[in-house]
């Protein structure tokens, strides 16, 4: 036997993100936060698989009599409900990759000067920075539930069957809500002697982003 044929490929560690070291009193809502994550991320795949079924459906329906399939007249053309229930489905999937961007440290954040900087330096300009967008997200959150309120209570048109519009604009209450809690979790990281953007969190994405790889 050949030394090419007896040799075991060698073993490839992935890499792994060490569970950082969190203040004792911010560590139940970093508990929160990665339950937030398995549920958005979960959201994610159900509503794109959704969206894949739904218009790969609609479109094989819209060319029926082109492709000469047997399919009832109803149904022949596609749905009426598929394109709305499509655009709203993209709205969610926005505002809900925006959330996921955050805790994965992927949102837009224009740092390049802020890296120049001592880490002493960098540690509070991050925890203002952080300050900054939770105000943003926070006064977004303000302008978002009163107006959701009014279109909770004026009824409004339906998406589609008894999904009424207000549901389908709950998601900015739900995303601007989350972001602000991330942001000022991260902050709150950076006062107590951690300054890191929501995207700190203890996810592999965030390891080999910042090189925290295993030997």
């Amino acid at each position: 036997m050949s030394a090419s044929e007896g040799s075991i490929a060698p073993k490839m560690d992935l890499p792994v993100a060490p569970e950082p070291a969190r203040h004792p009193v911010l560590r139940p809502f970093y508990g929160l936060d990665r339950l937030l994550g398995y549920l958005e991320q979960g959201l994610l795949i159900v509503l794109l698989a959704a969206m894949i079924s739904i218009g790969t459906l609609n479109i094989v329906l819209q060319n029926a009599n082109r492709l000469h399939l047997p399919v009832p007249d109803s149904v022949m053309g596609g749905f009426m409900w598929a394109d709305p229930t499509l655009r709203w489905m993209v709205l969610w999937v926005g505002m809900i990759g925006a959330m996921v961007a955050t805790r994965s440290g992927r949102h837009l954040n224009m740092d390049a000067f802020a890296r120049l900087l001592p880490a002493s330096i960098r540690r509070w300009v991050d925890v203002v920075v952080n300050l900054f967008a939770a105000g943003v997200c926070g006064v977004l959150l303000y302008v978002a539930f009163p107006y959701l309120q009014e279109e909770m209570q004026g009824g409004g048109e339906n998406i589609v069957g008894p999904i009424q519009r207000w549901q389908g604009e709950s998601v900015f209450v739900l995303v601007f809500a989350v972001m602000t809690f991330r942001f000022l979790l991260a902050a709150a990281d950076g006062i107590l002697g951690r300054a890191k953007g929501p995207g700190d969190s203890p996810t592999l994405a965030a390891a080999v982003q910042e090189g925290r790889t295993a030997p």
